[in-house]
């Protein structure tokens, strides 16, 4: 009964788990396809009456001439078409450089795409000169400003060719353009596109920045094969008598179908090897969105579900029935399982794939049919019984000896292990041919041989053996040694199994290496590094000595990497491991943790002034040049020290203290050493402490922005403030920010840190807005690293548009040294603020790099003259003289200059005299808290005499 029940049990599950294991590993995605296909090509539907496709043609070509045309070729097409009415105009070309040939060219289309204000333009990924990543490409600036809207052009090709399946949403780092069609109707009938179709994207979050990112994933039901939908030449349509009235209401989609110039693409429906031009593919998709018949892949688990209970039904149906019943259920489980996908596609929209159910059912009858194989299979089971002893014998060398230790028989690896073929072996000792040694120089293979016999079992020797050939040959061997019997058991000799491990050996040599070493340097890596120290501490406790640790970073490196790339980067490196490690004692260890970090281990050591003399010799050890790719580079190292035991005890902790060392040798100027002490180890406790407290302010309420009124000096109004971020602890002890945005930039607390300042004073803001007759401008410091983060313009953008402010009412200031790192970034990000309406100011002007042939470049509203200017303006002629200079060349930029730290009437009397505009300072106002300002505010917007002093002037 029991075996019964399983062995009709166990098939069952074998079929099951085998037919979700192809369903789920899409095993047979190809036949999946290839259903898909036979389904797909055979629904058709009419041609939408919505749709026209204008074809850039052999016609065309033959009257336009040779493509490409001029751009006021185009520029009259979209005239013409505007004037007829056309609802939407998918424009499937590019225009991504400017018109060399005619620039006016450039001006006419965008003027024409302008006026239309219904054209839709493409956009797509593609590699970069460089080969190392993708770049956008969109039309020209003045094309792309007048288009109603841009798409992405991304289809999917199968492993097969076939593009079936497209992505609704696209973009680099993240999806945010729509399919070009989608793009189209989202803009003639946004009613149709309020909820996509299609497959998510999960991994979305882990996206890099500069990989083409897809979502909604779709199959396309092409309406038809090519030519399908109705299509007008170019030239046909361009003709004086043709009537424009022809595309009313209609969506336009312009697009190449001349062979040699149209993108096309092989579908299911490309009969004939016809392929699809893009601008039809397009048109399908449109068609498909439109009517909302996209088809979205079936997920993986409902997938699962299905093809389990497609399998389950015949699987638990064959006991009810006798075997001649068997095909029938099978054939109709073959054509359920069909009809169901053909009514999921065709009616559902979605996609089963079904070919794993179809092999599964199909395989399930001659399973089933066990009682008539079960004699075959039990005679095919000993033949692979044969056959794997066979083989495995094969792969390894096979002795055959009697009783006396000669050898009957060599098989052909064992030949070749050996030396000797078999025909000069037989009769000879084994000892002679396979003289096998082990640290156990009494275990023989002769020894091997009689203590199997003995015991009747077989022999495995206890440890890897070195054998040598006849050749000379060293080879590691593994033997295993097992009694031949006869059929009364009585013993016949013995067989030897050797199995050769050289290789294995070695490999596992090399891993061990690869393991323990720098792939790049062949220095020791950080393990091996670990290892060493713990012995050598341990040595040195045992013998009261010392042990020295010296971590060296290389100063600047980054700028080899940034001129040479990091294949010469790397060889820079090679040379500087090989001239440490030509400088150290044998007994000393030169290892590279990564990047561009060596540590060097001191051992043995009496007299610790020996360290400092080494630390200096390797600083000198970098002066001479290094020679790579043709360039001669200067490298300057920092080294930190740590020794055992006044230092630490510890591995790890040796090792920490001695990069603490090294950070604090980079803060003193770089180029030099310093050994660790206990000052440096508080100094790191206290940032630890001081970061830890400040993601807690983050979470809680210790935060706050103080508002220092910006003053028009010719009226005295206060025509903005400036916000000012203050940390006020639970204890009332404030934090300087001197103290604390250092720790927040080098954590990375300063994004969220900005993120928090720019929020609060928006929404600060938005309340002056509301409140206020006059508008207030609220200035904010932007940090540098969170100006450079890539999601800035989106997250600023966000802000604004979340606290309802009007962009007029925000002024960014930007220090010069942060624009300067990176102009051309700079510049876009600002110009995309101003086009929201913002301004912007150069703070701390002055004190970085003042180019006047950068600054005009520059989108810039507002220029901050530096305190240190203004601290002696009244008393030092060369400070007046600077201010006096930094206020024309402001006025003569078109920039309102303001004048910041202003403390005193004189100074304020000097700046008024200067020209200057606007003051800020401890003469009206300390920073003062939102509510202060908000009385201050309501009672005037003039201010004529101080309204707080006495506070000592922050940060």
């Amino acid at each position: 009964m029991g075996k019964s029940w399983r062995r009709n049990l166990l098939p069952r599950l074998f079929l099951l788990l085998l037919g979700l294991l192809l369903t789920y590993s899409q095993g047979l995605q190809r036949m999946d396809r290839f259903v898909y296909d036979a389904i797909s090509s055979r629904v058709t539907r009419p041609p939408s009456e919505s749709i026209v496709i204008l074809a850039i043609d052999e016609l065309s070509l033959s009257q336009y001439g040779q493509w490409p045309w001029p751009r006021r070729v185009h520029a009259d097409l979209i005239d013409k078409l505007s004037i007829g009415g056309a609802g939407v105009i998918g424009f499937d070309i590019i225009f991504a450089e400017p018109d060399r040939r005619n620039g006016q060219d450039d001006i006419l289309l965008a003027e024409a795409v302008s006026r239309s204000g219904r054209v839709i333009m493409p956009v797509f990924a593609e590699w970069n000169r460089a080969g190392k990543g993708l770049n956008l490409t969109e039309p020209i600036e003045s094309v792309r400003q007048g288009t109603a809207g841009l798409g992405h052009v991304d289809f999917e090709l199968d492993s097969d060719g076939i593009m079936r399946r497209t992505f609704l949403r696209g973009g680099l780092g993240s999806p945010n353009w729509d399919a070009f069609a989608l793009s189209m109707l989202r803009f003639g009938s946004p009613e149709s596109v309020q909820r996509l179709p299609g497959k998510r994207n999960k991994n979305l979050a882990g996206a890099a920045s500069g990989n083409w990112v897809r979502d909604y994933e779709v199959l396309l039901p092409f309406a038809g094969k090519p030519g399908h939908f109705r299509q007008l030449s170019y030239a046909e349509f361009m003709a004086p008598e043709f009537d424009p009235r022809a595309v009313r209401g209609k969506y336009v989609l312009v697009g190449t179908t001349a062979s040699g110039l149209s993108d096309a693409l092989p579908t299911p429906v490309s009969g004939e090897s016809v392929p699809m031009s893009g601008v039809e593919i397009n048109a399908n998709l449109l068609d498909t969105l439109e009517n909302r018949l996209a088809i979205v892949p079936m997920s993986i688990v409902g997938t699962m579900l299905l093809a389990a209970l497609l399998i389950s039904i015949p699987l638990f149906t064959f006991t009810l029935f006798s075997e001649r019943f068997l095909l029938v259920i099978v054939g109709g489980s073959l054509f359920v399982t069909l009809c169901i996908t053909v009514f999921l596609l065709v009616k559902m929209q979605v996609w089963f794939p079904p070919v794993a159910v179809l092999v599964t059912v199909a395989l399930s009858y001659p399973v089933w049919m066990w009682d008539r194989l079960e004699s075959l299979l039990r005679k095919l089971f000993k033949e692979r019984e044969r056959a794997f002893v066979t083989l495995h014998s094969i792969g390894d060398g096979v002795i055959t000896t009697n009783i006396d230790c000669l050898i009957e028989y060599l098989n052909p690896a064992a030949e070749k292990l050996t030396g000797y073929r078999n025909a000069e072996a037989i009769g000879l000792r084994v000892n002679e041919i396979f003289p096998v040694l082990t640290e156990n120089e009494g275990e023989k293979p002769c020894t091997i041989v009689r203590e199997c016999i003995d015991k009747s079992e077989i022999i495995h020797m206890q440890e890897e053996a070195v054998f040598y050939d006849r050749s000379g040959n060293e080879h590691i061997v593994q033997v295993t040694a097992g009694p031949l019997m006869d059929d009364a058991g009585n013993s016949l000799g013995a067989v030897f199994g050797i199995s050769d491990v050289t290789e294995k050996k070695q490999a596992l040599k090399r891993l061990t290496y690869q393991a323990t070493h720098d792939h790049l340097t062949a220095l020791p890596n950080r393990s091996l590094l670990f290892d060493r120290l713990h012995l050598a501490i341990t040595r040195a406790h045992r013998a009261g000595k010392s042990v020295a640790i010296l971590f060296l970073d290389l100063d600047n490196f980054k700028k080899v990497n940034d001129q040479l790339g990091h294949s010469g980067g790397d060889v820079l490196l090679k040379m500087v491991g090989k001239r440490l490690k030509e400088a150290c004692r044998s007994g000393d260890t030169v290892a590279r943790l990564g990047g561009d970090e060596f540590v060097i281990l001191l051992e043995e050591l009496t007299d610790l002034r020996v360290t400092a003399t080494v630390a200096n010799k390797f600083i000198h050890l970098l002066e001479p040049p290094f020679h790579v790719a043709g360039n001669e580079f200067f490298i300057t190292g920092s080294i930190g020290i740590s020794v055992y035991p006044k230092d630490g005890t510890g591995v790890d902790e040796l090792v920490k203290h001695a990069d603490i060392a090294m950070y604090e040798a980079k803060k003193s100027g770089r180029n030099n050493y310093l050994f660790f002490s206990d000052e440096m180890n508080d100094l790191i406790q206290k940032k630890l402490r001081l970061e830890a407290d400040l993601r807690s302010a983050l979470s809680g309420s210790d935060l706050q922005l103080y508002y220092q009124p910006q003053v028009r000096i010719r009226d005295n109004k206060i025509i903005g403030v400036e916000a000012l971020l203050r940390w006020i602890q639970a204890d009332r002890q404030v934090i300087s920010p001197a103290s604390f945005i250092p720790v927040a930039e080098e954590s990375g607390l300063i994004l969220p840190l900005s993120e928090w300042v720019m929020q609060t004073a928006c929404i600060q803001a938005k309340l002056w807005q509301d409140e206020l007759e006059d508008p207030l401008c609220i200035a904010v410091n932007i940090s540098p690293r969170h100006f450079r983060d890539e999601h800035f313009s989106s997250q600023l953008s966000g802000i604004i548009e979340q606290a309802g402010l009007n962009p007029q009412n925000l002024d960014l200031e930007i220090t010069e040294s942060l624009i300067m790192q990176d102009v051309e970034r700079s510049v876009d990000i600002m110009r995309k603020f101003k086009s929201l309406g913002g301004t912007i100011s150069i703070d701390d002007f002055g004190t970085g790099y003042s180019s006047l042939s950068y600054l005009k470049k520059f989108p810039l509203d507002k220029l901050k003259i530096d305190k240190s200017f203004v601290d002696e303006i009244d008393s030092n002629p060369k400070d007046e003289g600077l201010a006096k200079t930094i206020i024309t060349m402001g006025h003569g930029l078109g920039l309102t200059v303001v004048a910041e730290g202003v403390e005193t009437r004189r100074q304020l009397e000097k700046l008024r005299e200067l020209g200057c505009d606007i003051i800020q300072g401890y003469y009206y106002s300390s920073p003062l808290p939102a509510d202060e300002m908000t009385q201050l505010l309501r009672k005037s917007q003039y201010i004529s005499e101080p309204v707080r002093k006495g506070e000592e002037c922050p940060i």
